[in-house]
């Protein structure tokens, strides 16, 4: 903990202080507890998962305030908080000092919540001027805080020495919108130069079990151990590191900028701390042998997360994974390279929420490799999963395209990322867009850099709650975000995916279990299939266009501008249309009707005659990562259909029989594929598929050129289109359509779509 030695005289006013003005840093931090000697405080910790943004604190917050800022004259400069020294009850006081950002300092991670900031802390302040300092001049002024804030400043409170802090609610001044936009572009450098990141998670309570999983997380880690672990008596531990992974700090979106920047990282609960390192290697352990854990007697309760492995899908996990690839870092934790793109970031990290949905693009933005400074991250390569250069995709001039198979999926090779390439794709956090514009710019990145359509098949966009309309009169510069009915007042197009149709939902869906199959598309830069023949966005001007609008110019700008009117515009090829198609298979159960339109009917007696193209639409023709199905699938899914009963494959229920080995590998596949997926047969073609669970008859099936897999489309009004989604067609994922057509036919074939 950083630590003021300096004496505090009340009756002289502080003056200001830069980088030499302040102690300097310890050494690395030990990794033993903070020091507290005051009674608990009631952490928040179960209150609503639904974080604050940088940005939206309060009216209230403002009108209580007796403290006034003093505005920052540092083009770079930041505040500082010298939290005073304060045992058990003593109220908390404390001085804002403007800085540079050499500044000595920690940063403070924590849930803001949702309750009114009721609590009071004093910030103490000169009113003086200069020439006639007097007593009567220091003033200690209210102001108020939240409650989780307030329990984190008793907990991290030192009893002898005063403490140097970062915290946003209390550095920035919220009331100055200039301020907060400039602050909240300097928070990648604020969390990456601090020397820790200190994460509060809250006072120990039944829902934050720290004093009993912090303790534990350490033998984790002792691998001499481990395995004596995973006994009947341990049940305990393991479940209250389960409810410390629910923890509501694990929700919020901004945590992982806040985490991925820092230095180093620790966990701090009451009066313990555990060291980040350890706390992810624990999850890792845990996760790793789940299977086993998940067996103890006790670990697993009713409202737990489903069995079948969605514990490696919640927060920490992801976080986890996430934090351990974004960066390339040297010996003392500073970045040196970005390695993710903005796509692959908001992509993967749809376990975390955002109150203000423009966030879950801008919470990620500074750390992403084609929207970082160029002083940031050092090259300009894209890892593959075998450490080699990428290798592009045809560029679509020629209609053969021999080097893509289902064992070689397709990688991308996104733009060099310069500083025009900056000027070109990048986005900047713009609070004066609503969302529909924000996603917009995001879709429009993502396709400029990655020259592929595959992100309007992937679940990321932010559900968004209905706000009652407000008269334009009512607007006014000075309201909150929540209050401006126009950012969510659009409803976000069809080609702009809810991250509720992901595999496991919506953040708040994560503990019920797997919701969807898998995205076919695959992860960005990393393609599963090629039904669009190697055809990138950028081979043609015309293949994708966004439609524009002239903004309202009695909205909030006077000054018109182009703004999307939330369709896009893309060419490809109608294929066929959808003729029968099956109920949902709703958790993994494929119906009698749906084995039937593959061709199989359960009730007869020759259940070894499985039609080749019903077994691999249902592992979608691919093995676990992408890899060509295996030939023993056919015999798994012989075996898996013998198994099943009523005519109906309950996929779930025969895996959790686990009575053999291989088919549960072959089930698993199957549910990780058709879970709430509708099986049909094209009208024309008679071909089998697979579809979204909103997918109804009628609906054309279309390759759009860039777009990796086949999509349903269905027409509305005014001849436009809405996306339904992607599909599985079985036949035509690798480019079949296309490789037979010559030029002459593919420029015949070809159409625009609209898509609203």
């Amino acid at each position: 903990m950083i630590t003021s030695d300096e004496k505090i005289n009340p009756f002289i006013p502080p003056p200001s202080l830069d980088s030499h003005d302040l102690p300097k840093p310890p050494a690395r931090a030990s990794r033993t507890g903070v020091r507290n000697l005051r009674p608990r405080f009631v952490s928040p910790t179960d209150a609503p998962a639904n974080s604050a943004s940088f940005g939206d604190l309060t009216q209230e917050i403002i009108r209580k305030n007796e403290y006034s800022y003093v505005p920052l004259e540092a083009q770079n400069g930041i505040r500082i908080l010298h939290l005073d020294a304060g045992k058990d009850d003593d109220p908390i006081q404390c001085r804002l000092i403007p800085c540079k950002l050499d500044t000595a300092y920690e940063a403070l991670s924590y849930y803001w919540g949702t309750d009114e900031p009721e609590n009071e802390i004093k910030i103490l302040r000169y009113e003086g001027t200069k020439g006639s300092r007097s007593i009567l001049n220091i003033k200690h002024q209210k102001f108020f805080i939240r409650s989780n804030l307030f329990s984190a400043l008793r907990g991290l409170r030192n009893p002898e020495t005063p403490i140097v802090l970062w915290i946003d609610a209390i550095c920035i001044n919220q009331e100055d919108d200039d301020e907060k936009k400039s602050q909240v572009a300097m928070m990648e450098d604020i969390y990456r130069r601090a020397e820790k990141v200190l994460i509060w998670l809250g006072e120990p309570t039944n829902l934050c079990p720290s004093e009993s999983a912090f303790p534990f997380i350490k033998k984790v880690c002792d691998l001499r151990q481990f395995d004596t672990l995973l006994k009947p008596k341990y049940a305990d531990d393991w479940e209250s590191l389960a409810k410390l992974m629910r923890n509501v700090w694990f929700s919020r979106r901004w945590v992982v900028q806040e985490l991925a920047l820092a230095r180093e990282a620790i966990l701090c609960s009451g009066t313990i701390s555990v060291h980040w390192d350890d706390f992810a290697d624990a999850i890792a352990f845990f996760v790793l042998r789940y299977d086993q854990i998940k067996r103890i007697p006790r670990v697993l309760r009713p409202d737990d997360p489903d069995p079948l492995r969605e514990i490696g899908k919640l927060g920490p996990n992801v976080l986890v994974d996430a934090t351990s690839n974004l960066f390339r870092k040297d010996g003392n934790g500073d970045v040196i390279e970005h390695r993710m793109t903005l796509e692959s970031l908001v992509s993967t990290l749809t376990a975390y929420e955002a109150s203000d949905p423009r966030d879950t693009i801008y919470a990620v933005l500074s750390l992403a490799k084609d929207s970082s400074r160029p002083d940031i991250h050092g090259g300009n390569t894209t890892p593959t999963p075998n450490g080699s250069a990428a290798a592009p995709v045809s560029d679509g001039d020629e209609l053969h395209n021999d080097n893509h198979s289902p064992s070689n999926p397709v990688l991308i090779e996104p733009d060099s990322f310069s500083d025009s390439n900056l000027a070109l794709h990048g986005i900047s956090p713009d609070y004066e867009k609503d969302l529909m514009e924000v996603c917009k710019d995001f879709v429009n990145s993502c396709i400029t850099c990655s020259k592929s359509l595959d992100i309007i098949c992937r679940n990321w966009a932010p559900v968004v709650k209905k706000f009652t309309k407000l008269d334009k009169k009512d607007v006014s510069k000075k309201m909150t975000l929540e209050q401006k009915n126009w950012v969510t007042k659009r409803p976000l197009a069809s080609w702009m995916p809810s991250i509720k149709g992901g595999a496991y939902g919506a953040p708040q869906d994560a503990l019920a279990g797997r919701q969807n199959g898998d995205s076919l598309v695959g992860p960005p830069q990393r393609q599963y299939y090629n039904a669009s023949f190697g055809i990138r966005t950028n081979d043609n001007d015309d293949y994708v266009k966004f439609g524009i609008m002239e903004e309202d110019k009695e909205f909030f700008d006077p000054a018109p501008r182009e703004v999307s009117n939330g369709t896009l515009l893309v060419m490809g090829l109608e294929i066929d249309t959808v003729d029968i198609i099956s109920s949902r298979c709703s958790n993994g159960t494929i119906l009698a009707e749906a084995l039937n339109i593959g061709g199989f009917n359960p009730n007869d007696e020759n259940i070894e005659d499985v039609p080749d193209e019903l077994w691999r639409t249902m592992v979608a023709d691919r093995g676990p990562n992408a890899i060509s199905s295996p030939k023993w699938y056919m015999r798994a899914c012989h075996h898996a259909i013998a198994m099943s009963n009523n005519g109906d494959l309950d996929t779930k229920l025969l895996i959790d029989q686990g009575r053999d080995s291989i088919v549960v590998e072959f089930l698993t596949r199957v549910f990780d594929v058709v879970s709430n997926r509708k099986f049909f047969r094209s009208a024309n073609k008679r071909r089998l598929g697979l579809a979204p669970p909103k997918a109804e008859k009628g609906d054309i099936i279309c390759i759009l050129f860039g777009c990796s897999v086949p999509v349903l489309l269905r027409r509305v009004e005014n001849g436009q289109h809405i996306l339904v989604g992607e599909c599985y067609v079985h036949g035509m994922m690798d480019g079949e359509a296309i490789s037979a057509m010559t030029k002459k036919q593919l420029r015949r074939e070809q159409r625009q779509f609209t898509l609203q």
